[in-house]
């Protein structure tokens, strides 16, 4: 048996250049998702209903740039929220490409609702992350 999910979402994004070469960029998503259970999903560790919101922030020279994002997970009926940040920079390649190093999770607080109760300390932290993308 499967599940499906409900999800309303929207986002913004905006660049403002600051010369020819430097910029600067702000985007933010507003999220709300609902997941429909199937019958072998009772007592399940996902929760059934869950709001996020993130919010990022972004500048760059020439072929390089960085971003820092904010995330916020509340679930509704519960009295915290978790929230964390994340950091990357991006390198805008000669062939099209963008490559990306940074991490996400880099400071947080509260319990994510989608870790599970897996006690390990290690979840914590950083979770690191290299993205390459190429356009055709």
């Amino acid at each position: 048996t499967t599940a499906a999910a409900q999800q309303k979402a929207i986002s913004l994004s905006g660049q403002m250049e600051l010369g020819q070469k430097t910029w600067i960029n702000l985007g933010g998503t507003v999220a709300q998702a609902r997941l429909i259970p199937a019958s072998q999903l009772n007592g399940n560790l996902l929760p059934d209903e869950w709001r996020t919101n993130t919010v990022t922030l972004g500048a760059g020279t020439g072929n390089f740039g960085g971003e820092i994002t904010g995330s916020n997970i509340q679930i509704p009926g519960q009295p915290n929220s978790f929230k964390s940040v994340g950091a990357g920079v991006t390198w805008k390649t000669p062939w099209r490409g963008k490559l990306s190093v940074g991490a996400d999770n880099i400071n947080s607080s509260g319990n994510n609702p989608f870790k599970g109760n897996d006690s390990n300390p290690l979840d914590n932290g950083a979770v690191p992350f290299v993205k390459y993308e190429v356009d055709l």
